[in-house]
């Protein structure tokens, strides 16, 4: 304090999988998601924990998908928010779920 400067008041580590969560979220608001990009940073197959929830996305018409790259359409770009809380929620699920995927 004598030097000017706050004193912390309390400091704790990001929480497990910080990281991936916003760029996924970070993603999402942008509108698309490059999956082989998201696999190879975080280590773990994406493309395969989303698949079934991803075809029924691309099924009624939210997302497009193409090499790798998961695109919003108009109709995903409207619900966004609620389609990355999914998205994120399922991805904890299968996590916890399946070790074999977190390790």
């Amino acid at each position: 304090m004598a030097d000017g400067r706050k004193a912390l008041a309390m400091l704790q580590p990001a929480p497990q999988r910080y990281f991936l969560f916003r760029a996924v979220a970070e993603g999402m608001e942008q509108g698309c998601l490059n999956l082989p990009a998201l696999e190879q940073r975080f280590g773990l197959p994406l493309a395969k924990i989303w698949s079934p929830l991803l075809a029924q996305w691309q099924r009624a018409g939210l997302v497009t998908q193409d090499q790798g790259w998961v695109t919003l359409t108009l109709a995903g770009q409207f619900w966004q928010v609620n389609l990355s809380q999914l998205l994120l929620n399922y991805l904890k699920t299968m996590l916890e779920e399946n070790n074999d995927l977190a390790a």
